[in-house]
């Protein structure tokens, strides 16, 4: 695949998934199974965690600099899980949790920083 496109495809797909999240938080009632406590952290983390890898991915076609890379990921993930947390606040039967937003940042972080490392480690050894 040509990098152009493949900078459109990785943008689509982060917007997908960020309107995917956005439709969930819209929802006023989620079905959910409580199978044990704060599994609803688990969801956040890992839900951040898959956002945190596609906003890399975006980014990485206009970042060259690593540490900025990393950074502005972050900075996307983190303020998108607070946007996110402040709009179910308005949803009925939704409430919005300082811990979600938490979670979310976690999560996008874990992801962000793997990322980062295997970049850091590939310009390092070109041939592993």
């Amino acid at each position: 695949m040509k990098m152009e496109h493949l900078q459109y495809f990785d943008t689509g797909l982060l917007t997908f998934f960020c309107a995917v999240i956005f439709w969930f938080s819209h929802q006023s009632a989620l079905p959910s199974l409580h199978l044990f406590p704060y599994q609803d952290k688990i969801v956040h983390f890992g839900e951040y965690a898959f956002l945190g890898f596609l906003a890399w991915r975006c980014f990485r076609h206009q970042v060259k600099r690593t540490e900025l890379l990393f950074l502005l990921s972050l900075v996307f993930c983190s303020l998108y899980g607070a946007l996110d947390e402040f709009h179910q606040y308005f949803i009925p039967n939704r409430t919005s949790d300082v811990f979600d937003w938490l979670a979310d940042t976690i999560g996008s972080g874990m992801s962000i920083s793997i990322m980062t490392f295997l970049r850091i480690r590939q310009q390092q050894h070109p041939s592993v």
